[in-house]
């Protein structure tokens, strides 16, 4: 049996119902009401005073807007009569289409709805984003970390208060689940680099990572786990790489006490703001001269950096011999000074990260 997919946000769906009551049930029926009434008036005119179109058209307007003009003639007793019910029906219809428009701009719909639109804007023009499943504790500290570093984020989380906590950062975000597929499909996870699911319910994290493998099946998915049982089920729904916070940081302090000084030199390189040496990827692009050369082509001790591994079509060869044919889409993780990192992928070319803004 097929477990049902959550709901959407209760507080989006509020919102959104309400908006299309407004205009379905109020606005537009208002509107189209007045136009109704308008026409009428303009038909009355010409066949009870015999009015032109043009004529017609001004009593029309000087009625329902009550201005007070002087008349185009003086009406007859029918004329008279006419005018008397259309005032009524018109200007009645008028005060109630914008009471409820008042209503609707003081329940902040309005704003809402302009709010939407340029975040959609926003979206349309995002290619290589970063999506980030829930800001919670975690979620907030990986969205703030991928500003930092000048990426572009959205953020989709069920808490309307976190969304707006989102957005007072800065970023562009979206009330909903995780797991909806309309929250995916705006948030473009078909032009994203990457889908974060970070979220602090296990259930959810699995139903975000089916939606992401179906809507993009290419775009890689980390998600978040408490337990180990969720971890295995969200390698099996797809996730391309599975952290579990509470596990992995049982294991650091473990490590911590094991070899300590091996930790604190890990955690430096790790730490894109720590100064000192820095350890990144480069990948060798498409059409790049290096293609058919050796690693030594490289000259990495030119630079006075050093190569741990080569990633090869998801394969990891630590140390790789100095005359192992370069291919394209070749990543390398070396370690060095951030200078001379930045120096020698200029030099060849590569295809790297940037080293984020020093806080």
């Amino acid at each position: 049996m097929v477990a049902s997919r959550p709901p959407s946000s209760p507080a989006t769906a509020k919102s959104a119902s309400l908006a299309r009551f407004y205009w379905r049930r109020r606005l537009i029926p208002g509107l189209l009401f007045l136009v109704a009434v308008s026409a009428v008036g303009v038909v009355g005119f010409i066949v009870i005073e015999e009015m032109a179109l043009v004529d017609a058209l001004y009593m029309v307007v000087i009625t329902l807007s009550t201005v007070g003009f002087a008349e185009v003639h003086t009406l007859s007793t029918a004329g008279r009569v006419f005018t008397s019910v259309l005032i009524v029906a018109g200007v009645g219809t008028l005060a109630w289409t914008a009471a409820n428009y008042i209503e609707y701009l003081a329940e902040g719909h309005l704003g809402a709805h302009f709010a939407r639109r340029r975040r959609a804007r926003l979206l349309s023009h995002m290619q290589g984003h970063y999506i980030v499943g829930s800001y919670g504790r975690v979620g907030a500290r990986i969205a703030q970390e991928l500003r930092n570093d000048g990426c572009d984020v959205v953020v989709i989380d069920v808490d309307p208060a976190q969304v707006q906590t989102a957005a007072d950062y800065g970023l562009v975000s979206i009330a909903d689940r995780a797991s909806s597929d309309a929250a995916l499909t705006e948030a473009g996870i078909e032009r994203a680099a990457a889908f974060i699911v970070a979220t602090d319910d296990d259930a959810e994290n699995v139903y975000a990572v089916l939606a992401a493998r179906v809507l993009a099946p290419n775009v890689p998915v980390i998600a978040r786990a408490a337990s180990d049982e969720a971890v295995r089920r969200l390698q099996s729904a797809g996730a391309a790489r599975v952290f579990s916070p509470p596990i992995e940081g049982a294991l650091s302090m473990v490590d911590f006490v094991r070899r300590p000084n091996v930790r604190d030199v890990l955690d430096q390189l790790l730490d894109p703001h720590s100064p000192g040496l820095d350890i990144r990827e480069m990948t060798v692009p498409g059409g790049s001269g290096l293609i058919g050369e050796t690693v030594d082509a490289l000259s990495l001790q030119e630079f006075g950096v050093s190569m741990l591994a080569l990633v090869r079509q998801g394969r990891t060869e630590m140390a790789p011999a100095t005359d192992c044919v370069l291919e394209a889409g070749d990543v390398f993780v070396v370690v060095g000074v951030p200078e001379e990192l930045q120096r020698l992928s200029e030099h060849h070319e590569l295809l790297g990260e940037q080293p984020g803004p020093s806080e």
